[in-house]
């Protein structure tokens, strides 16, 4: 993100963990020339999902003592469980960054796993489902109001941040592109710079571990984004403008 040039952006933040995946919806506002920098969180957007890379794991791990033909009868049950719950975390990342993962297990029993037919189980593919559904309904059940700011012009998407150990998932990074459709209309959707230009100029051997270490360094950053209060309506340019409720007293 520049701190050298205005910004004014609805950002649904994505952080893949290793228990949790957590969602949560603001608006962003950079004006460096009144030296402003500030994050409000929409009201009631914040969601978390208990499926994130553990969850993976144990998918990978079950899949990979499956093709071996060891069953939960076998005296190598448990030392093959405990030897891949070692290494599942090495295996998943050759699986997505080669495409495929050679596995040897105990009494050399050789299993290969392509990254195609782990993508294919119903239940990683139902992690993806439910990733895009919180999505959309986050997006549904806050006041529209915030859809119809993106809407009003079309030079406006919305921004998707990417953080956690699981951000380069190919599920996960489909969350970033294209577009979404809320109630019946669809609004832009990008992905936020994966690896920021302040960060590069600092080290560019950064880039690899970046999304697992983005909130820390976030944290450490000199000028930081202040967090403001959460916010249930935006105004401005808006397709329907939220109509303000209250009551109303004549004078004499």
């Amino acid at each position: 993100m520049s701190w050298t040039k205005p910004i004014n952006s609805l950002v649904l933040v994505i952080d893949i963990g290793a228990g949790t995946s957590d969602l949560s919806l603001y608006r962003l506002r950079i004006d460096p020339e009144g030296n402003e920098s500030v994050g409000i969180e929409v009201d009631g957007s914040s969601r978390v999902l208990t499926e994130a890379g553990n969850h993976l794991d144990r998918l990978l791990i079950a899949l990979i003592v499956k093709k071996s033909g060891i069953t939960s009868d076998d005296s190598r049950w448990i030392n093959v469980h405990g030897a891949l719950e070692l290494r599942i975390r090495e295996f998943k990342e050759s699986l997505f960054q080669d495409g495929s993962v050679f596995v040897v297990l105990e009494d050399w029993i050789e299993v290969e796993i392509e990254l195609e037919e782990f993508l294919e189980l119903e239940a990683v593919r139902q992690f993806g489902k439910n990733l895009r559904s919180t999505m959309v309904e986050i997006l549904e059940s806050i006041d529209q109001s915030w859809v119809g700011w993106i809407k009003a012009d079309v030079g406006r998407y919305l921004t998707v941040a990417l953080t956690g150990g699981g951000a380069e998932l190919p599920m996960v990074k489909e969350l970033a592109e294209g577009s979404v459709t809320i109630n019946g209309s669809a609004i832009e959707v990008r992905s936020a710079t994966r690896f920021q230009n302040w960060l590069r100029e600092v080290d560019e051997n950064l880039e690899g571990d970046y999304p697992r270490v983005a909130v820390s360094i976030g944290g450490g950053r000199r000028r930081l984004i202040e967090r403001g209060e959460t916010a249930r309506i935006t105004g401005g340019d808006v397709v329907n403008p939220p109509t303000l409720g209250g009551y109303f007293q004549k004078g004499t």
